[in-house]
């Protein structure tokens, strides 16, 4: 048998919660080229990375959005390191689909499988993007790191339960809204983060940030694309940290979807390798591809294995 292709299926992610028969179909397709396996709970990644490690996949499906991509690849680079990482392709499948949306991959899990398989099987060459992944924590890998404003509003966007792109906008519009009235709501998203920030060893002058914002890819999802220096060079992220008000971050709100920079002195913006955040706080809350972490003590973020993703 080819194991040239290994599949991972979150049955947990909302989009897959709704597929019937998933694994089934996805072997159908790949047929004898490779594998699929279900991973419902973080044992099972740690089990399928030292499966697909030791076959040999070339090909790493993960079928689940940007919170199954974050633990699949942070697992797969804790039992294998960072330097027995396969292709990676962004089949979809979960509420939050960042990379697969900027690189422009649509279509239905199935779909993509589909197309990937067809280039194998016709022996044409597999087309990719390379894309600079940072580790937080020295533990957990990803494209796109916040603090303050974005690991808020995806606090309020996971109450309740309900996901989707409909409540994202939701949750926006009332952010936008409750800033217009100057409620509880719009002060609970940029509440100021008392801390002390440094970019490759030197210090960003701002203490108190409602917001920082870190990336390797330019657009961040709902339109918004603040990070447009993501992918100027290689083995850097861009980093902004902000200690604008709600207010004055809606106001800008323009640049922000625009790729504009927001030049003025409550506002670093930089390109880097290493971010320390030494807070007042004894915990520092942060957001990695839309899952949320906790950490003790002051947290690193530093430039991680350059991966390889497959244009489907």
């Amino acid at each position: 048998m080819n194991n040239k292709v290994g599949i991972i299926i979150n049955p947990n992610a909302k989009a897959n919660s709704h597929q019937q028969n998933l694994k089934e179909r996805l072997e159908a397709i790949i047929g004898d080229h490779g594998m699929v396996r279900v991973t419902r709970e973080m044992p099972d990644l740690y089990d399928v990375a030292e499966e697909f490690i030791k076959k040999k996949v070339e090909i790493l499906g993960i079928s689940g959005g940007d919170g199954t991509m974050q633990k699949t690849i942070s697992r797969y680079i804790e039992v294998g390191g960072e330097h027995n990482l396969p292709k990676i392709a962004a089949v979809r499948g979960g509420t939050m689909n960042t990379i697969a949306n900027s690189m422009q991959i649509k279509g239905s899990t199935e779909g993509i499988i589909s197309r990937i398989m067809d280039r194998i099987r016709n022996r044409k060459n597999i087309e990719y993007k390379e894309i600079d992944l940072m580790k937080a924590d020295r533990k957990e890998y990803g494209s796109l790191f916040g603090i303050g404003l974005s690991y808020n509003f995806l606090d309020a966007y996971y109450e309740g339960g309900t996901t989707g792109p409909s409540k994202a906008v939701k949750v926006l519009g009332h952010c936008i809204g409750s800033v217009m009235i100057g409620s509880e709501f719009s002060r609970r998203m940029t509440d100021p983060i008392k801390a002390k920030v440094y970019l490759d060893g030197r210090q960003v002058p701002i203490s108190d940030i409602s917001a920082m914002l870190a990336c390797t890819i330019s657009d961040i999802g709902l339109g918004f694309k603040p990070l447009y220096r993501a992918e100027e060079r290689e083995g850097y992220f861009h980093s902004i940290t902000t200690g604008l008000s709600a207010c004055q971050i809606v106001m800008r709100i323009h640049k922000l979807f625009l790729g504009m920079p927001i030049r003025n002195d409550l506002t670093h913006d930089d390109i880097g390798r290493d971010l320390r955040i030494e807070s007042e706080e004894d915990t520092v809350k942060y957001m990695l591809d839309g899952e949320l972490f906790s950490h003790e003590g002051p947290l690193q973020l530093q430039i991680g294995p350059r991966i390889q993703v497959v244009y489907a």
